[in-house]
């Protein structure tokens, strides 16, 4: 690989420690000390999860062996191909913290690496395409060793610069993360005020009278769950009919389509077609998740196509009350570790149904939401795609920063 004047490409070794973490399930012979200690689930692409620390016992002379310092690079060592080299720095979140052996800790020499740019050029394509090209992989899985990692090429700029680049995706990580807290304050504010309008605990003027309390089975016309054409039978499937399954979802809307059958196969199999505007469902994998169907489909075995008897509820006022109550209906299966609903739950769940007028009106506030939501979501889009070619053009030094001596 070229780069460019004054830029280096030496391994990792040359200019960092690489530390390995402690194994689990050593047996400790005398005094021992409870840690936290971070886990592989604690080290997201970018970022840390500390919802949940766990403890370990260590002896006390191991501890400064595997405990972290501030400014160090974590990364995976693999499992699913999206955890392996993922990782972010460690500002010192936790006082006297430890890691397990399937982290690395890279320590850098800040004479002249910047740990911050070596944490952002091992996310970036560039480190994303040598950990794969060199990890161990069988089926969905993929590892590298501290070898591999030790060997890997660090692209390097003169100090100066490495700071400069950081401080510019720096500034793209801090838009990105000020637009995920306010998706997830307006998401916080909908829940808050389906709370309030769907149980009629908040009313809009104009509007009295006592709400009905109906299931979900006397709301519907019609509740059908789908079906699955046998793979087998190849003529079923190439055909021009949608065929809809719970990994199709997202944001309460079909997010994609990725098989399609023939009219041969709805007749000779247990699918059924949900037409355009009515409930689409999915009560197995993928709990919870449903839309408006978008078009006529088919529907997979894992959804339930719920037609609403629009004399009495709008499509988008269930919808509303099932989004908002359905994730208390799921459970495991009995003997399974299964999540789901089962059809009795889902017929015999009971919701607040005031007149169509009045649906009318809550749901025009909760669209509102979902707009305001869906325009956040695209400027986070927005933002991740800027960073990601921001990464590729200066971390490679395809586009070069202008630094002041």
């Amino acid at each position: 690989m070229t780069v460019p004047k004054h830029w280096q490409i030496v391994e990792l070794r040359e200019v960092a420690f690489v530390q390995t973490g402690f194994a689990k399930g050593k047996v400790i012979s005398g005094e021992s000390v409870r840690l936290p200690y971070l886990r592989v689930a604690n080290v997201q692409d970018g970022f840390l999860d500390l919802s949940e620390i766990k403890e370990v016992e260590v002896a006390p002379y191991e501890i400064e062996r595997f405990r972290l310092q501030i400014g160090d690079v974590l990364l995976t060592e693999g499992g699913d191909f999206d955890k392996l080299g993922r990782g972010t720095l460690w500002r010192g979140e936790i006082t006297n913290c430890l890691h397990q052996n399937h982290i690395f800790a890279v320590r850098t020499s800040r004479e002249v690496l910047d740990p911050l740019f070596f944490s952002y050029q091992t996310a970036s394509p560039y480190g994303r395409k040598y950990f794969l090209e060199c990890s161990k992989q069988s089926t969905n899985l993929a590892s590298i060793n501290s070898t591999q990692l030790k060997e890997f090429p660090v692209l390097l700029p003169p100090l100066p610069e490495q700071r400069a680049i950081a401080t510019i995706l720096s500034t793209w990580d801090e838009a990105i993360m000020l637009t995920e807290r306010l998706i997830a304050a307006l998401r916080r504010r909908k829940q808050a005020l389906m709370q309030m309008l769907l149980t009629g605990e908040v009313r809009f003027p104009g509007f009295e009278g006592a709400w009905d309390r109906l299931t979900v089975e006397e709301a519907s016309k019609t509740m059908e769950s789908g079906g699955t054409p046998s793979t087998q039978m190849k003529a079923y499937w190439n055909g021009t009919i949608p065929w809809i399954t719970g990994a199709d979802f997202e944001d309460q809307k079909v997010s994609q389509v990725r098989r399609y059958i023939t009219t041969e196969a709805v007749e000779k199999s247990s699918t059924k077609i949900v037409s355009k505007g009515n409930i689409l469902l999915v009560t197995r994998t993928g709990v919870g998740k449903m839309a408006l169907a978008p078009f006529d489909t088919a529907i997979s075995q894992d959804i339930t196509g719920i037609t609403p008897n629009e004399e009495i509820i709008t499509p988008e006022y269930l919808i509303s009350c099932l989004s908002w109550t359905i994730p208390r209906l799921a459970r495991f299966n009995q003997g399974t570790s299964i999540n789901g609903i089962t059809r009795d739950d889902l017929k015999m769940h009971e919701i607040a149904v005031p007149s169509l007028k009045e649906q009318e009106k809550i749901t025009d506030v909760l669209q509102v939401c979902d707009a305001q939501i869906e325009q956040s979501n695209r400027i986070l889009i927005s933002l991740l795609a800027e960073k990601r070619g921001l990464m590729q053009q200066l971390l490679t030094g395809a586009i070069r920063v202008g630094v002041d001596e």
